[in-house]
């Protein structure tokens, strides 16, 4: 019984192709393919999306637990590219506060331009030790040129 339910799935290899009306076959070659990024065999990245308080805390359990952070945990907070790149680190000048979160200095906001309420894009690398917080606009500008022809209504 599988057997035929299997093969009944599996496209026959001649003729195939003649059934697909010329039209969809246009339509689908123009469709534009996302780039992906080769990324290492052994990478483990976990992602969140927090919104920074007041004092710089950001709400988002999922990558502090991944990074086994804790309360009075020593960290480095630095800025590359418009992201702030935030490590453990014993000899860093910044604790993580009573409820383990990751914590944006002011400073820190201000160059990467968040305020309190944004919300923010965290990607920590848990072998590195490390999370990279990005706004969400960097977001949109990484996602728009693959999701505008869609949204759009247009298949260009």
């Amino acid at each position: 019984m599988g057997e035929r339910i299997v093969s009944a799935l599996v496209p026959q290899s001649t003729g195939a192709r003649s059934r697909v009306p010329a039209e969809i076959r246009r339509m689908r070659s123009r469709l534009p393919l996302a780039e992906v990024m080769p990324v290492p065999g052994d990478a483990s990245w976990v992602y969140g999306i927090g919104r920074v308080d007041a004092s710089g805390r950001i709400a988002e359990n999922t990558v502090v637990r991944a990074l086994g952070w804790a309360a009075g945990d020593h960290v480095s907070v630095s800025v590359r590219g418009g992201a702030a790149v935030v490590r453990r680190d014993p000899q860093g000048v910044f604790t993580i506060p009573a409820v383990a979160r990751v914590l944006l200095p002011g400073p820190v906001r201000t160059r990467v331009g968040v305020s309190a309420g944004d919300r923010l894009l965290l990607a920590a690398d848990p072998a590195q030790d490390v999370v990279v917080t990005f706004p969400m606009r960097a977001l949109d500008a990484v996602l728009a040129p693959h999701t505008s022809s869609l949204v759009g209504g247009e298949l260009s």
